[in-house]
């Protein structure tokens, strides 16, 4: 299993079976409960985590107090590296959103393995410009696109993630969090998920939004289907 996802993460992607075997050598595979905490906003930067199993929310905690969602990450995903790369600190706090199984490596080894291994440095290269794709997206929609299609791109990328899935499509999140996420409120939320139920597009419930018709999720985004 923490191979399987090893392989298919851009950072391992395509390097020789002897340095896969290396680089898992260097990390420990550990175990979270639900609402247990990888690291915490501002701590210095020391580990980065890859996800085996299960789903973690990155969240910032405002001067207020307040805390928000910056993104949910799955199976496949690596958390923390480029504050580890930086020698910073963390720019946000990493909860676990259910329990997961995530594999571990300390910063300083990592760079060792980097130094010996041009090509993982390549890979890391291909991930964070990955990221930066994602990031550049994001801004995007917050600037020219309307609510409703930021609240159903971020579906449709939480979606694609997954490269297996179920139907329907289920995610553990609420209505806030999707609001945090796209940049507007609890009501909006409610009223954009509440015609698309009626639709038939969506279910939701209390910490759970489930995409009945992920093809109609996806015309809302292209102009092609109106929910009105």
């Amino acid at each position: 299993m923490v191979l399987n996802t090893i392989l298919k993460t851009p950072l391992f992607r395509n390097l020789p079976d002897e340095i896969i075997q290396e680089v898992m050598s260097a990390g420990v595979e550990k175990f979270f409960e639900k609402d247990m905490l990888l690291f915490l906003q501002s701590d210095p930067a020391t580990h980065f985590y890859l996800i085996v199993e299960g789903q973690v929310r990155l969240v910032d905690y405002t001067p207020d107090g307040d805390k928000i969602v910056i993104r949910y990450m799955k199976k496949g995903e690596i958390i923390g590296i480029i504050a580890v790369f930086n020698h910073s600190v963390y720019p946000a706090t990493a909860e676990v959103a259910e329990p997961s199984r995530l594999f571990c490596w300390e910063g300083k080894a990592f760079l060792r393995l980097i130094e010996s291994h041009p090509g993982i440095a390549l890979n890391i290269i291909r991930a964070l410009t990955g990221r930066i794709h994602e990031l550049l997206m994001r801004i995007e929609d917050l600037s020219t696109k309307h609510v409703e299609d930021r609240i159903a791109g971020l579906l449709i990328r939480l979606m694609e993630k997954d490269e297996m899935f179920d139907h329907p499509i289920r995610f553990r999140f609420t209505r806030e969090e999707i609001a945090q996420m796209t940049g507007t409120t609890l009501y909006t939320v409610s009223r954009v998920l509440k015609n698309w139920e009626k639709k038939g597009i969506v279910q939701s419930s209390r910490g759970q939004i489930t995409i009945l018709v992920p093809e109609k999720l996806k015309g809302i985004v292209k102009g092609s289907y109106t929910y009105e």
